[in-house]
């Protein structure tokens, strides 16, 4: 193809590319080349996965899933919220990292005549100087960057077109070192909606990361964290998985389940209905059942020996409403409920529903 007037533009005729299959890590969670996306609120242990992650990645242990370990490389950390001494090194050394192949990327210098000033790193100013790191140390394989907003200057992380301008440079060194970028990110506050549209900022952040995975807390189980794939751009979306911190040493460290999770990330982050928890509704019902397992009680009896049990009206209403529960009255007048022949495989009769 040939350019007409003063226009000039680079263009590859794909003869002359040759295919290539991605080079995986960690197959389907982590590609050499590739923009990976860690979203989740804070708390969940994001941080921790990273270290857990940088672990197998120096030290050649396997995935969390049981897979087979990667090579052994280095790794990379822009981390702008944790301490090195009194956090990063104690959580290295409690997942077993070979701290010999971690760096810490902590400042941009700049040397002048007389002296050296430091400056913080900006993805958008310094990406050529990142380019020209990785490409000086080759045994780089992963660089965690923790938070992302924390390195993007001026940069209107709202904003499409800049956060696209920001991250686009990235996306091409990662591409062009063979490293896998993997960028950490909170949820927006209090926000609804799909998982993709979650991440904290502009949709372009998912959208730029061949592979976004959301950390969330289980609904039923506050100490259970899940890490759950929102996108994946190059292979079929694997389960997800399910970790807690375990807080035992003096650092802490992750701890993963065996077993494979198999709800979506778009499941486990759908408005929850209001109520009591999951064992609280559960006990309710079961004391309703063996409150009427004898037959009709008084509606006003019910709900007095129901405050005094600790279980409020509102959880008794949810558990009446699952047992199918009646309500009725004897034949003096008196307002009684019962189990219905549905509730208790007996028939009501001859009391009255109402």
């Amino acid at each position: 193809m040939t350019p007409t007037g003063n226009q000039a533009f680079s263009i590859v005729r794909m003869d002359s590319v040759e295919p290539a299959a991605v080079e995986w890590l960690w197959t389907g969670w982590l590609a050499a080349g590739k923009l990976h996306l860690m979203a989740g609120m804070p708390g969940v242990g994001k941080s921790f996965v990273t270290c857990d992650l940088a672990s197998r990645i120096t030290t050649g242990d396997g995935w969390p899933d049981g897979s087979a370990a990667a090579p052994i490389s280095d790794v990379i950390f822009l981390s702008g919220e944790d301490g090195l001494a009194d956090t990063i090194r104690p959580r290295l050394d409690a997942h077993g990292a070979d701290v010999s192949r971690v760096h810490v990327l902590q400042a941009r210098l700049i040397r002048g005549i007389t002296e050296t000033e430091e400056r913080q790193v900006s993805l958008q100013r310094d990406a050529d100087q990142l380019d020209a790191l990785l490409a000086d140390n080759p045994a780089v394989r992963v660089l965690f960057i923790d938070p992302i907003a924390e390195y993007l200057g001026d940069v209107d992380s709202h904003k499409n077109s800049a956060v696209r301008s920001a991250l686009a440079p990235l996306s091409r060194i990662a591409e062009r070192r063979n490293v896998a970028i993997v960028a950490v990110s909170h949820f927006h506050k209090g926000s609804e909606g799909p998982a993709i549209y979650r991440a904290n900022g502009s949709i372009a952040f998912t959208a730029l990361a061949r592979i976004a995975w959301a950390f969330v807390r289980d609904i039923e189980d506050a100490d259970r964290v899940l890490m759950l794939p929102i996108k994946n751009n190059l292979h079929r979306r694997p389960d997800g998985l399910a970790y807690r911190i375990d807080n035992a040493g003096t650092a802490g460290r992750v701890q993963w389940e065996s077993q494979a999770v198999k709800i979506t990330a778009d499941e486990a982050m759908a408005p929850r209905k209001k109520g009591p928890p999951p064992e609280k509704r559960a006990e309710a019902e079961e004391w309703l059942r063996s409150m009427l397992a004898n037959g009709p009680i008084g509606a006003a009896e019910l709900k007095s020996a129901a405050r005094r049990s600790g279980i409020s009206l509102e959880t008794l209403k949810r558990a009446r409403k699952v047992l199918d529960v009646k309500t009725g009255r004897d034949s003096a007048g008196k307002r009684i409920v019962f189990l219905s022949a549905s509730g208790s495989g007996d028939s009501p009769l001859p009391y009255l529903n109402h």
